[in-house]
């Protein structure tokens, strides 16, 4: 993951994750497991959806650009996700 990109609903960007790993890292992985196990946190799936404008006069709806900025685990579990699929779907 991009440790710069734009933080979600938990404040915090992939950077902190990837530097902390040694702290976080554990409690990580049980969040990652329990996805399999249909106890995962509602919060872990809230996303801010913010309108970024196209232009510096945007006036209409069709002027801006819609962004998700989701939760850095749901981020975590996505990529997680998508890499098997894709992998799945090369064989």
């Amino acid at each position: 993951m991009q440790p710069d990109k734009v933080p979600g609903p938990d404040g915090y960007k992939a950077y902190f994750f990837q530097r902390k790993w040694d702290v976080v890292g554990p409690d990580i992985c049980k969040s990652v497991h329990s996805f399999n196990s249909d106890r995962m946190l509602m919060e872990v799936n809230h996303t801010f959806v913010t309108l970024v404008p196209k232009s510096a006069n945007a006036a209409l709806f069709g002027n801006f650009r819609p962004i998700s900025c989701c939760n850095t685990l749901y981020k975590l579990i996505s990529k997680i996700l998508a890499d098997r699929l894709r992998r799945s779907l090369e064989n």
